[in-house]
């Protein structure tokens, strides 16, 4: 994310989670370029999809992406609660929880 120690260390929680969800984007965008060239080379070289008489989309070198639209990632409860303990852990926190 081309941030400095001192940069991210002033970063509110809210700040940082909003640049990850920035540097996904641009990160999904990269890759959809990337699927559109390769499309691209299959399709002006002829070849064709197994039982198909359509030649090949960007979404079909993308399989975590929906046609159109960003497939929405499901975030479980446990996940999310390591998540947030690492965080803590990382800014010095206190785990105030009951044993």
């Amino acid at each position: 994310m081309r941030l400095r120690n001192k940069e991210f260390w002033r970063l509110t929680l809210r700040q940082f989670d909003l640049l990850v969800k920035r540097f996904s984007v641009s990160m999904d965008r990269q890759e959809f370029r990337v699927a559109k060239i390769c499309s691209s080379i299959y399709n002006a070289n002829g070849v064709k999809k197994k039982g198909s008489k359509q030649g090949f989309s960007p979404q079909d070198f993308l399989p975590k992406l929906e046609v159109g639209k960003m497939a929405k990632k499901q975030i479980n409860a446990e996940g999310l609660l390591k998540k947030v303990e690492m965080l803590n852990m990382m800014f010095g926190g206190i785990d105030n929880r009951q044993n």
